[in-house]
């Protein structure tokens, strides 16, 4: 059994960047209600989310969601 562990890269000085990436806005419309949105992202751009109905806040279910395209 092999194990590593991986160190993260640091620089030694602050990088800058040479351009900016716009990051894109969508609405929607939403129903009425107590609820909250979790979303995560990575670097890489990927993006996963859901919509919780926070009513019960010790229980909070999560709600089903659909895209129209």
């Amino acid at each position: 059994m092999v194990s590593c562990v991986i160190m993260p890269f640091r620089f030694a000085d602050d990088q800058t960047f040479s351009s900016l990436q716009a990051t894109d806005l969508e609405t929607m419309d939403v129903v009425d209600g107590t609820w909250y949105v979790y979303l995560k992202g990575d670097y890489a751009g990927r993006v996963s989310g859901a919509v919780y109905d926070y009513r019960n806040s010790s229980d909070p279910v999560k709600l089903v969601t659909t895209v129209s395209l």
